[in-house]
């Protein structure tokens, strides 16, 4: 979900766990080889397992750890999914996400 003059978006929706990784993290990759990544954070849902797996990775390709990785609320647990993991970007000031 990106969020656009207050309004949230979906992206990089995908029907498959391994689809939908390599989707994320294209995108992750393209904002960090535009220098515009300035920080990510990792929230998950029930499976810390699956959060570390991703932190170990973006911490590899990016050479940054996340500001925080933490589990997320129940309620929104229920809506996402036992097991989902989340990414969330911090993108230099003005720029756009297409």
């Amino acid at each position: 979900v990106s969020l656009e003059k207050g309004k949230g978006k979906l992206s990089n929706f995908s029907f498959s766990l391994a689809g939908n990784k390599r989707k994320m993290l294209k995108n992750i990759m393209s904002y960090h080889k535009q220098n515009l990544l300035l920080s990510y954070a990792i929230v998950y849902a029930s499976h810390a397992e699956r959060a570390e797996q991703w932190q170990e990775e973006l911490t590899t390709i990016l050479g940054m750890k996340p500001s925080f990785v933490m589990p997320i609320s129940t309620a929104v647990a229920l809506s996402s999914g036992d097991g989902s993991v989340a990414i969330a970007l911090e993108i230099k000031e003005g720029v756009i996400l297409k």
